[in-house]
C-alpha cells in the first residue's frame, strides 16, 4: 500500500534483540533502490578492483546510453549490485519508488508533464555489465561507436524493460512492442532454423523393380517332407 512507504520513510532505524541477548542492538534501515545504497565495505580488494576495470571497459556503452535516453532518466552506471538482470532502475535521494509513482499518478491535482520531468530528472539506469545483452551491445558500438538502428532499439529497450521489471508503467506500449517485434524477427532471420530433410524411402521388387512386385506372395513355400 502507498501508505506503508510514506510510513516507512520516516521510519530510519529499527532496535530489536538477538537471541540470547539482553541488550537492544539499533540497525539502520537502508533503501536498496536508492544510488547511495552500497555494498563496497564487505567486498575484497580484488572485487573492487574487478568492478573499476568493468566501469571503465563499458564507459562506452554508458556514454551511449546517457545519450540516447537523455529525456528519459538522469544519468546511466555499471551497475554492481546486479546479477541476473540486464538493467534496473533506481531513484537518487529524492527520487520515488514504482508504488509512489503510481499513487501520484493517480493524483489528478498532478501536472502530468511536471510530474513527468521531476520523474526522469530522479531515475538512474544500472546496467549489469556481466550480462549478454549488454555485453553485445558493447561489441556493436566497439564497431560503430555512433550506433545504429538496432543499437537504438537495445538501448531503448534497456530501459523499458528495466522500468517493468521495477514495477514502473511505459508510457509508449506501441513503440514498445514494435521494438520487441524487430528484435524477434532480426533473430529469427539471423539464426534460421533448418527444416528436417525428409528422405524418402524406395522398396525394390524382386524383380529389381522400383514399387512394384511381380505378384508372389513374399511368404515361404511349403516343403513336404516324408519321414523314413
Amino acid at each position: 500500500e502507498p501508505i506503508d512507504e510514506i510510513a516507512m520513510q520516516n521510519l530510519t532505524s529499527v532496535n530489536f534483540k538477538r537471541q540470547g541477548e539482553d541488550k537492544e542492538t539499533s540497525f539502520k534501515l537502508v533503501d536498496v533502490g536508492k544510488e547511495d545504497f552500497n555494498m563496497e565495505d564487505l567486498k575484497s580488494e580484488d572485487e573492487k578492483k574487478s568492478d573499476k576495470e568493468l566501469q571503465d571497459e563499458f564507459e562506452p556503452v554508458v556514454e551511449y546510453l546517457q545519450k540516447t535516453l537523455s529525456e528519459r532518466i538522469s544519468k546511466v552506471q555499471v551497475s554492481s549490485r546486479l546479477r541476473d538482470s540486464a538493467s534496473a532502475i533506481i531513484q537518487g535521494q529524492y527520487g520515488m519508488s514504482a508504488t509512489m509513482e503510481r499513487y501520484m499518478r493517480m493524483n489528478k491535482s498532478t501536472e502530468e508533464e511536471a510530474f513527468g520531468n521531476f520523474m526522469s530528472a530522479s531515475r538512474i539506469l544500472e546496467i549489469n555489465p556481466r550480462d549478454s545483452v549488454v555485453k553485445d551491445l558493447k561489441r556493436r558500438l566497439d564497431a560503430n561507436d555512433e550506433g545504429d538502428g538496432v543499437t537504438r532499439d537495445m538501448a531503448t529497450l534497456l530501459f523499458e524493460l528495466a522500468m517493468l521489471s521495477g514495477g514502473y508503467v511505459v508510457d509508449d506500449t506501441p513503440g514498445f512492442a514494435k521494438r520487441v517485434s524487430r528484435m524477434i524477427s532480426d533473430a529469427i532471420v539471423s539464426k534460421p532454423v533448418s527444416e528436417k530433410p525428409h528422405v524418402e524411402e524406395e522398396t525394390e521388387s524382386k524383380d529389381g523393380k522400383d514399387g512394384k512386385t511381380d505378384g508372389k506372395d513374399d511368404k515361404p513355400e511349403k516343403v513336404d517332407a516324408e519321414i523314413v
